[in-house]
C-alpha cells in the first residue's frame, strides 16, 4: 500500500535492528569533542566525568575491549593534561571511565545478542511478518515475502504493490475486510491470491491484529502472511476427489450407506435418501432400528425382524435378503458386508438396498408367458394330433367324412402359425432387424380386408361386426404390417366381446392424420390396468377371470407397428361397457 503521508511523529516499532552506524558517529564525535574541550581548558574546569557518557556510548556499541581501550585513552589525556596530579587523583578519574565502559559494554553485548536472535528468528520463520502504519501504508515486511511473491521487501515500502498484485477476484473482499478490522484488538484471518512477479498465482494466508499506539491514540496493524498454495491445491484436489466419489455413489442405481459397527450412519447416497422418504423410514436412530420400524409393512414381518436382529447381532458376517411390501408390492433386496482394511482393521459396514420390483414383475410375466404359450401350443397340437389320428383311422371307411377333420387340423395349424409369427416378430424387433416396406396405401382398403377376414369369426360368435368408412385417406405405410396391427385390434375386440355384442370399425381422417378406431361392447379393462395395456405378455385381470386365451402380445405388437409408422395409440375403456382403441397415423411420412 502506498505511503500517503508522514506518520506525524507516531512511533511504530519494526523488527529491524538499530542504526548502529549513526550511533557510532555521534559517540565518536562526542568523545573527540570532549577531549578537545579538555585539552583547551584546565582540569578544574573539565573533569573526567565529561568523557564518561561518550565512552559509555562507544563501549555499548563496540564492546568491552573497545570500551576499556577508550577509557584508558581518555584517562591518559586527562592525566597528561593535569597539573600536580597524584596517583590517587589519576585513579579517581580512570576508574569511573572503566566502570562506565564495562557496564555499557555488557549491556550493549546483551542487547546485540537479543537483536541478532530476534533478527534470525524473524528471518528464518516460514512466514513474512509485516507492519502497517495507521493510515494503512506498509511500514515493514519480512524478507520471506520475496520468495512468496518475487518482490523484494524494499518494493513494498511506500508503494501500492500489495493492491496491484492482489488477484482481481479477491481484491474487493480483501480490502473490505481490512477496512472493517481497524479497531484496536481486531483480529483478521483471511486467504487471498496474489499474482507473483513471474505471473503465477499463489495463495497467501494473513493473520494480523490491530495494536493501539501510546502516543496520539492511533492504531497500526501487525501480523504475518504464509504461503498456503500447496495446502490449497491439496484441499482442492481432495475436494475434487470427494465430489467425484460422492458423484459416483450418488449415480449408483442402488441405495448405499456406510455405518459404524453399532449401526450409526456415516454416509448415505442420494438413492438411499430417496428410499428413506419413500418408505417413510425414521430419520433418527441406528439403521437397524429404523428398518425395524417398518417391519409390519412387509409380507413376512417375522422373517424380516429375524433378519434385522441377526444382522445387528453379527455385524462381521455378510448378509443378503429379499422382502416385499404388502400394500404396494414393491420388492427390495438388501445386502450388507463389513468393510475391513488390512492396516486399520474394521472400518464400518456397507448397506446396499436395491429395488427389484420390475425384475420380479418381468419374471412373473415371463413365467405367465411360458405357461400361456405352453397352453396355446398344447391345445392346437393336441387337436392336430387327435384329428390326424381320427383321419388316419377313417380313411379306409366308406362312410367317413374327412373334410371336417381336415378343417379342424387346418384351423389349429393356423393358430400355431399366428403364435409363432407373433413370437418371431417380437424377437425381430428386439434384435433391431425390424424394417418397414413403405409404399402408398389406402387405410380404408386395409380396414376392409381385415373386416372381410374377421367376419366369419364374428358370425360364428354371434357378434355384430360393422365397418364404417367416413374417409379414404392415403398414407405412406407398410401394408402388411399395418394389416397385421388392424387384424390384432379386430381379433382382440371379437375375443373380449360376448355373444350378441357389437364391434365397430371406423375409418376417418383429418388434414394431417388417418384415423382407425375399433370399439367393442365387451368386458372392458379396469382403469388401474389401462397404462399397462400394450406391455409384452400383460393380460388384463378381466381376461384372466374369464379364462380367455391369448399370449398378451397382441397389443404390444400393435404399439410396435404404430410407433414404427410414427403414429399414436389411444385407449379408452370401462369395465362391463367395452373398449375403444384409436390409431392415429400421419398421412405423409418422410
Amino acid at each position: 500500500m502506498p505511503l500517503k503521508r508522514p506518520w506525524a511523529g507516531i512511533p511504530v516499532p519494526t523488527p529491524a535492528t538499530r542504526d548502529r552506524s549513526a550511533v557510532l558517529i555521534v559517540g565518536l564525535a562526542g568523545l573527540v569533542g570532549s577531549i578537545v574541550l579538555t585539552l583547551l581548558t584546565t582540569r578544574s574546569q573539565v573533569g573526567a566525568i565529561v568523557l564518561a557518557p561518550w565512552v559509555a556510548v562507544l563501549a555499548f556499541e563496540l564492546g568491552l575491549a573497545a570500551g576499556v581501550l577508550l577509557s584508558l585513552v581518555a584517562a591518559l589525556v586527562y592525566v597528561v593534561h593535569g597539573e600536580h596530579l597524584t596517583w590517587l587523583a589519576a585513579s579517581s578519574g580512570l576508574l569511573p571511565l572503566v566502570a562506565v565502559a564495562v557496564g555499557a559494554a555488557l549491556i550493549g553485548a546483551r542487547l546485540l545478542l537479543s537483536e541478532n536472535a530476534y533478527r534470525l528468528l524473524n528471518e528464518e520463520l516460514p512466514l513474512a511478518t509485516f507492519i502497517e502504519t495507521p493510515d494503512g501504508a506498509t511500514a515493514y515486511v519480512g524478507p520471506q515475502i520475496e520468495p512468496m511473491t518475487g518482490y523484494a521487501p524494499s518494493k513494498w515500502i511506500g508503494s501500492g504493490l500489495f493492491i496491484s498484485i492482489l488477484h482481481p477476484a479477491d481484491r474487493f473482499r480483501v480490502v473490505e475486510a481490512q477496512q472493517r478490522a481497524r479497531g484496536p484488538g481486531d483480529l483478521l484471518t483471511q486467504d487471498y491470491r496474489v499474482i507473483t512477479r513471474d505471473g503465477t498465482v499463489r495463495w497467501l494466508r494473513e493473520r494480523s491484529v490491530t495494536v493501539k499506539t501510546h502516543r496520539g491514540g492511533q492504531s497500526y496493524r501487525q501480523g504475518f502472511v504464509t504461503d498456503v498454495t500447496d495446502e490449497k491445491e491439496t484441499a482442492n484436489r481432495l475436494q475434487g476427489e470427494l465430489v467425484l466419489r460422492r458423484s459416483l455413489i450418488d449415480s449408483s442405481l442402488d441405495a448405499i450407506c456406510l455405518t459404524t459397527r453399532e449401526g450409526e450412519i456415516v454416509i448415505a447416497n442420494a438413492p438411499m435418501t430417496r428410499f428413506v422418504v419413500e418408505l417413510a423410514l425414521p430419520r433418527e436412530g441406528r439403521i437397524q432400528e429404523r428398518l425395524l420400524a417398518i417391519a409390519d409393512r412387509f409380507t413376512e414381518p417375522e422373517r424380516y425382524r429375524e433378519a434385522m436382529h441377526r444382522i445387528a447381532a453379527d455385524p462381521d458376517t455378510p448378509s443378503r435378503d429379499e422382502f416385499e411390501l404388502r400394500e404396494s408390492g414393491r420388492c427390495f433386496q438388501g445386502f450388507t458386508s463389513p468393510v475391513i482394511d488390512e492396516a486399520v482393521g474394521y472400518l464400518g459396514r456397507i448397506w446396499t438396498l436395491r429395488e427389484v420390483t420390475e425384475e420380479r414383475r418381468l419374471e412373473r410375466q415371463q413365467q405367465n408367458f411360458v405357461a400361456t404359450v405352453s397352453h396355446e401350443l398344447r391345445t392346437p397340437l393336441t387337436s392336430i394330433l387327435g384329428y390326424s389320428e381320427l383321419l388316419r383311422e377313417t380313411l379306409g371307411r366308406l362312410e367317413a367324412r374327412p373334410e371336417r377333420y381336415i378343417a379342424v387340423i387346418a384351423r389349429n395349424a393356423e393358430r400355431l402359425r399366428v403364435l409363432v409369427d407373433e413370437l418371431l416378430f417380437v424377437a425381430q424387433v428386439d434384435a433391431g432387424r425390424f424394417a418397414l416396406d413403405l409404399a402408398e396405401v389406402e387405410l380404408a382398403e386395409l380396414a376392409a380386408a381385415s373386416y372381410e377376414a374377421a367376419l366369419p369369426v364374428a358370425q360364428s360368435r354371434d357378434v355384430d361386426l360393422r365397418l364404417v368408412l367416413e374417409a379414404r385417406p392415403i398414407l405412406t405405410a407398410d401394408a402388411a404390417r399395418l394389416t397385421q396391427a388392424i387384424d390384432n385390434l379386430v381379433s382382440n375386440a371379437l375375443k373380449f366381446t360376448p355373444e350378441k355384442g357389437r364391434v365397430d370399425m371406423r375409418v376417418t381422417a383429418t388434414e394431417r392424420s388417418a384415423i382407425l378406431a375399433v370399439g367393442d361392447t365387451g368386458i372392458g379393462i379396469p382403469e388401474a390396468e389401462l397404462a399397462r395395456i400394450g406391455e409384452r405378455f400383460f393380460r388384463s385381470s378381466t381376461a384372466g377371470d374369464r379364462a380367455i386365451g391369448g399370449t398378451g402380445l397382441g397389443m404390444a405388437i400393435v404399439n410396435m407397428i404404430v410407433d414404427a409408422h410414427q403414429g399414436r395409440v389411444y385407449l379408452e375403456s370401462e369395465p362391463g361397457r367395452g373398449t375403444t382403441v384409436t390409431v392415429r397415423l400421419p398421412r405423409l411420412r418422410a
